[in-house]
C-alpha cells in the first residue's frame, strides 16, 4: 500500500465537527415526543370580504388590525390592497 506522501493530490481527511440535533421537544404524560411544526390553515377570502377590507384601508384602519380580524396574515390584506390598487 503506497504512503500518503506518494499519493499525489493528497489531502489528509478533515475532522469531524460534532454537530447538534435541534428538535424541539413538549412534555406529553411524562415522556418526550418531537414537536413537528404544522404549516398554517390556507383561508381564502370572499370578494365581499376582499372589499370589505379595502374600504377599511381607505378609512386608515391598520394592516395589523384587518389581519387579525379577518383570520388571514398581514401581506394577505397588503396584497388585496395592492389588487385593488392595480385594477382602478
Amino acid at each position: 500500500m503506497p504512503s500518503t506522501s506518494e499519493i499525489p493530490f493528497y489531502w489528509p481527511p478533515l475532522p469531524e465537527i460534532p454537530t447538534q440535533k435541534r428538535w424541539l421537544y413538549r412534555n406529553v404524560e411524562h415522556s418526550f415526543v418531537p414537536w413537528v411544526p404544522t404549516k398554517r390553515k390556507r383561508v381564502l377570502l370572499t370578494v365581499e370580504q376582499k372589499f370589505q377590507i379595502v374600504s377599511r384601508i381607505e378609512a386608515v384602519e391598520s394592516l395589523t388590525k384587518l389581519s387579525k380580524k379577518f383570520g388571514v396574515g398581514v401581506s394577505a390584506v397588503g396584497d388585496t390592497r395592492r389588487d385593488s390598487e392595480k385594477n382602478q
